[in-house]
Parts: structure tokens; sequence; C-alpha cells
């Protein structure tokens, strides 16, 4: 859509290409109309994240396979990081703030993996407001780490089968 308001706008994407094939992780802006009721300066939020993969770009339509999605609710959502491992699986990275513009609301880091073709499972990274804007890494090893900033560090641990990660 032409106006920054629209409806099925994705903005913030990740994207991994390898050959033909692509993943894309983005979140969707989505017109407000609370925020066009009030007249506030910007009338879009994010309330949903999807994920869009096509085996092969040239020939193959892209599937969408819905990661999260808050319109119910005054929330925003962050995505933070996609990654695909060597072995074909996807991981993801993102938040939820709970009321859009008060800093003090936000849900655990949450770690959503699986196939391409879905559904994800979802897991709590630490507390909630405890780590933001986390990125991936898979080690040479084929280990996959989580990166996070936290307070005046940096939190790096490799994630357990489940998801998580392992103890400090």
């Amino acid at each position: 859509p032409e106006s920054p308001t629209g409806y099925d706008r994705h903005t913030f994407p990740f994207v991994v290409l390898r050959g033909r094939a692509v993943h894309i992780f983005s979140t969707q802006d989505i017109e407000d109309p609370v925020k066009v009721a009030e007249g506030a300066g910007y009338t879009y939020s994010y309330h949903k994240l999807d994920y869009y993969h096509t085996p092969d770009v040239l020939s193959t339509e892209f599937a969408a396979v819905p990661v999260a999605n808050i319109e119910d609710t005054r929330g925003w959502l962050h995505n933070d990081d996609l990654l695909v491992d060597r072995s074909g699986q996807v991981h993801i990275l993102y938040y939820i703030q709970e009321t859009e513009l008060d800093g003090r609301t936000f849900t655990p880091q949450m770690h959503a993996f699986g196939q391409p073709s879905g559904p994800f499972e979802h897991v709590e990274i630490g507390d909630a407001g405890m780590y933001r804007e986390g990125r991936l890494w898979e080690s040479p090893d084929g280990t996959m780490h989580i990166l996070l900033p936290r307070h005046d560090d940096l939190y790096i641990a490799p994630l357990n089968q489940d998801g998580i990660p392992s103890a400090e």
C-alpha cells in the first residue's frame, strides 16, 4: 500500500537467502483506530508477526506461517532475529511490549522454532523485561547460541534442544 498506515505493510524484515530458498520474518503495520480517533502523531501499530518461506523463489509461492498476533490488545510486537540453522530448522526471536509506549511492561524474550512449514514451538527466554533485542548464532560445530544485551554486559548461552538457554 502507498500509505505508511495501510494494512499489510510489512516492516523490519529479517531475510535469509539459501540458494533459491528464501525465509522472511517481519512485523505487520496495522492502522490503529484508537490512535486515529485520538489524532495521534502516528496511527500505526505492530500487532502481527509473520514468517514466510519458499523453497524456490523462482517457481514456488511463499507460504505464510503466523508467529504471533496481539490485535486484541494495546501492545506492540518486536521482531528481533531470524536464523535458519544448517539442518533447515527456523529460529525466531521476538518479544511483546504489553502496553505500547509503556517501557516497563514486556513479556520475556521469546524463541520460536520449528520446520519452515510450521507450526513453531514458542519458549520463554529469561524473565519479563530482562532481555531485549536478542540475536541468534550457530557455531561452526552446529550449536545454536543466543546473544542478549543485559544491563551492562552481554549474555551468551548455547540453546538446549528444548530451545531454552543452558544454565549460565
